[in-house]
């Protein structure tokens, strides 16, 4: 699916914060040990930020895998959302 490449490394970034936020309140706390959990975010953002632009017309470009887009950012924002109130 390179064709969608700006397109996954967005919901990629959704996934590892979502992770990431999880993981730093396993122990239920967030404080400074949980900060070498921000490192994949950090690299995840970047990635995941540049090109973003393109989304649209990545979409556009390929109508056929929007609803698998959709089912991706869906489940990647639930993850996040639930990790953020939990």
């Amino acid at each position: 699916m390179a064709v969608m490449k700006e397109t996954q490394e967005f919901i990629e970034l959704l996934d590892v914060l979502g992770n990431a936020i999880l993981e730093a309140k396993g122990d239920g706390k967030i404080d400074w040990r949980d900060a070498p959990k921000l490192v994949p975010v950090l690299l995840a953002l970047r990635t995941g930020i540049m090109g973003a632009e393109k989304i649209h017309e990545e979409i556009r470009a390929n109508p056929e895998l929007t609803n698998l887009i959709l089912d991706q950012v869906l489940n990647a924002s639930l993850k996040l959302a639930r990790a953020v109130v939990q």
